[in-house]
């Protein structure tokens, strides 16, 4: 079964290195990335070396896009990328690609602005969900101190001791108490 979903993620995968939501059509980097991430956790599991080859051709593809991307605001919308940038794509992107730090680490000048505003802004992050990516993302950068305040926090805002708790808290908002 394994060796027949590599098959067709393989031939599902478009010529410029991302994946369509369906075969023959264009790239999408939300898939791409979900595509990336679970190829991700499974490479650290021992399977899908197979795909190394696919993964390099979807981080090549979804790095050239989030640079053009960031050229573009740079160019056109310079006052854009002050303060606290940081979409749920850019936090996506960062976390799937995050998943690939041994070959990979982030080495545009975009990867490095996005990286920098996730260290100062990782914390402000609107959900549980959000600021374990971005946890997960730091820590796989050797960012362990941040990485390590984030998950606490999340701990003592949400009171989290076990994984059905994990579940039914995960996509609500982190409203943290107010400094006495």
């Amino acid at each position: 079964r394994f060796n027949q979903a590599q098959r067709n993620l393989t031939q599902g995968q478009n010529a410029d290195g991302g994946w369509p939501w369906f075969k023959g059509g264009r790239s999408n980097t939300f898939i791409t990335r979900r595509i990336l991430i679970e190829i991700g956790r499974a490479q650290h599991l021992g399977w899908g070396d197979d795909l190394k080859k696919s993964t390099y051709k979807a981080l090549q593809w979804d790095s050239r896009n989030v640079k053009k991307h960031y050229e573009w605001l740079k160019e056109k919308h310079p006052e854009s990328l002050q303060g606290k940038v940081l979409s749920y794509d850019i936090l996506h992107y960062l976390f799937a690609r995050s998943y690939y730090m041994d070959d990979r680490h982030f080495t545009t000048e975009a990867d490095r602005y996005y990286m920098q505003k996730l260290t100062l802004y990782a914390r402000d992050l609107p959900t549980w969900y959000e600021q374990t990516m971005a946890a997960l993302t730091l820590f796989a950068d050797g960012d362990t101190m941040t990485a390590k305040v984030i998950m606490e926090e999340i701990q003592d805002i949400y009171e989290v001791t076990d994984v059905d708790e994990v579940i039914d808290k995960l996509e609500k908002p982190a409203i943290r108490p107010e400094a006495e």
